[in-house]
């Protein structure tokens, strides 16, 4: 439930076991998704050992990424790795895919346009659009193919028979290309490094049974936001007999539009026989009626939903305030505080939010507002109405762009040079600060964090991009902190594991989990980032079909209508391809249809997420008219809300 205190609850029960000694002789394990959850429990389980008087020892806290690391590092050899193999940053990631994917359409051109259709208006805006998606969608089908353990000749063998127009045939040829690039500079990517986890714990049974040796427990935190191969790793570590501890929430999962998450393995996974399932249904964050609000949109989506094959969207458990004198009191304020409002256009609503928002920091200070966007686009709008009102205003969450993600991979990779300055592929690896590289190596003696610092001076680095410099010399320090015999090698290779994660650089520089807002100040974000975060008061904006779909006829963002029929939305068309040519069964229905569910049912959540991050006043805002003049409607579910709240005054 949100609000339930599920990370407390997890980090009590480890410190728990750790006290009464039932982890010996290993760790409890504890696997989490961002660098900021892992300092959050390793603070809070440290601070209950300490109450019980034990010293904060006998656990290990790692993101999954991390993890994977590790387990290669124990034998890369048994899966033909060099044990130098260095993990392929995102920057690089994206541009050796775009690369790869603009190779392989000048090489096809016929081919790939063929797609678009010849009576489209304005084709050359048109091809303009794909060639922009098609590297995305290159990048998504590879993710697919290691997800599913195919090597790029499995999936050429798969796809060989498949006519040339189709773009999961693309992708094998483009993904052949983009592991021998990776081989060549003896590089792997955060799949790879899952999928050799995987292959080490199955066919190296000696290391496997030392690692459940070392963890004892396994507890996975998020677990709602889990995909297969992670999984699959996860229950190996635990073991058959158990000591498999999960918490997740099944309808906060918000995260497959962006990730290869599998919201429906957790779902499986807790109807499991021998599965101990314990809800926490508990929750002290909201009102009343901010919970009433959540509870309906639960009821009417399982019940009432207008397509009968999205009624499973969310599971049917409802939020309970926690009874007084019993923990957190839920708040109480007087009177109405939940709205729900249409404004005929977009820019009308946002400049009306903006000045909404203003206020409430203004008359009451004492209080903390967040305003909630579907889009990055909405928020930078919403930022400037905001100053131009002169209101305090700071956005959450925000994916950093390219150039700040290419400097953090640059000072790492210099990190990395001070390291092992005599190896030729280090030194070309940090090219970009060549002029400055022998220069720091009369300094290379010093510890990791004094050298990105000495760094950032040299470069004259300033606001945001100090900013990081002196982020990743606070992890440096806290890394030494953990392993003292780490040297800037050590240091720049975890460090860069965590840089290349999709999200990480947004989480380093506003520490999310650890983030408290303060008062007077109108936090900014998309909904997505909002999770785990709340507020006082809550505008949630832009609550229309065009970013909230809200029934199979309603266009998506994933889908193309430049396209030819059949490869509207290509994504689906070639997953579900996939995982016919793959032996994952037939295709039952159309598959843009059944991929369209699974969005709307996505969107169904991010609203439940959205909804949950208010403690006090929530306003739910749409409009008619959307910023490029066509008309628009907001979605089943807040039609629905607004009726809910209209009875109820």
């Amino acid at each position: 439930m949100p609000g339930a205190g599920k990370t407390t609850v997890l980090a009590y029960l480890a410190a728990d076991l750790i006290a009464e000694g039932r982890h010996l002789p290993g760790r409890i394990l504890i696997v989490t998704y961002t660098n900021s959850a892992v300092g959050n429990f390793k603070n809070r389980i440290g601070q209950f050992l300490e109450a019980r008087g034990l010293p904060r020892a006998g656990f290990e806290v790692r993101t999954i990424h991390s993890l994977a690391v590790q387990i290669v590092r124990e034998r890369p050899e048994a899966i033909g790795w060099p044990d130098t193999f260095a993990v392929l940053d995102e920057v690089r990631r994206r541009t050796l895919v775009n690369a790869l994917t603009a190779g392989w359409i000048a090489a096809h051109r016929d081919t790939w346009e063929a797609l678009v259709r010849e009576d489209v208006r304005n084709r050359d805006q048109a091809l303009a659009r794909w060639a922009e998606h098609t590297p995305e969608l290159m990048s998504r089908l590879i993710q697919s193919f290691k997800a599913r353990q195919l090597s790029p000749d499995d999936a050429l063998s798969l796809t060989r028979g498949l006519p040339d127009t189709e773009p999961l045939r693309w992708a094998a040829e483009i993904y052949r290309d983009y592991q021998r690039a990776l081989a060549r500079e003896g590089l792997v990517d955060f799949d790879d490094m899952m999928l050799g986890a995987y292959r080490l714990l199955t066919g190296e049974p000696d290391l496997l049974e030392r690692l459940r040796q070392r963890w004892t427990y396994v507890f996975e935190d998020e677990a709602q936001d889990s995909y297969r191969l992670q999984e699959q790793v996860l229950r190996l570590l635990a073991g058959p007999g158990g000591n498999f501890v999960r918490v997740g929430d099944p309808n906060q999962a918000i995260m497959g539009s962006f990730t290869t998450a599998e919201p429906a393995l957790f779902r499986a996974f807790i109807r499991e026989p021998g599965v101990d399932v314990r809800p926490l249904t508990m929750a002290g964050r909201s009102s009343q009626e901010i919970i009433d609000l959540a509870n309906e949109l639960v009821r009417w989506t399982c019940q009432d939903y207008p397509e009968p094959g999205c009624r499973d969207a969310l599971e049917p458990q409802y939020i309970q305030r926690v009874p007084r004198g019993m923990g957190q009191s839920n708040p109480e304020p007087e009177g109405r505080r939940v709205l729900v409002r249409d404004f005929p256009a977009y820019e009308e609503e946002m400049d009306r939010i903006a000045g909404l928002a203003a206020r409430s920091v203004r008359l009451y200070p004492e209080a903390t507002v967040g305003v909630l966007l579907p889009t990055h686009a909405m928020v930078d709008r919403m930022l400037a109405l905001l100053r131009d009102r002169e209101a305090p205003a700071i956005p959450v969450g925000r994916t950093a762009p390219l150039e700040r993600l290419r400097l953090g991979s640059d000072l790492l990779a210099a990190l990395a040079f001070l390291a092992a300055p005599h190896v030729p592929e280090r030194r070309a690896a940090a090219a970009r600060l060549e002029p400055y590289l022998d220069r720091w190596l009369a300094d290379a003696v010093q510890p990791a964090d004094v050298l990105l610092l000495r760094m950032a001076a040299d470069l004259r680095l300033s606001g945001e991009d100090l900013a990081l410099a002196q982020y990743l010399a606070l992890r440096a320090r806290r890394l030494l902190e953990e392993e003292p015999l780490y040297g800037p090698g050590d240091v720049a290779r975890e460090l860069a594991d965590a840089l290349g994660r999709s999200g990480w650089l947004a989480d380093a520089l506003y520490d999310r989990q650890g983030f408290e807002p303060q008062p007077g100040v109108v936090y900014v974000t998309t909904c997505h980032a909002a999770k785990g975060l709340e507020w006082d008061t809550v505008y949630v904006a832009g609550l229309t079909r065009g970013f909230f779909t809200g029934g199979l006829r309603d266009r998506t963002l994933s889908e193309q209508w430049s396209l030819v029929p059949g490869q509207v939305n290509p994504e689906a068309r070639a997953l579900a391809l996939l995982d016919q040519l793959a032996g994952a069964g037939g295709v039952s229905e159309d598959p843009a249809a059944a991929f369209k569910r699974e969005q709307i049912g996505e969107k169904i959540r991010l609203l439940y997420v959205a909804i949950t991050r208010a403690r006090r006043n929530l306003l739910l805002s749409y409009h008619w008219r959307n910023e490029r003049g066509y008309d628009t409607a907001p979605p089943p579910a807040v039609v629905r809300l607004r009726q809910f709240v209209q009875a109820r005054r």
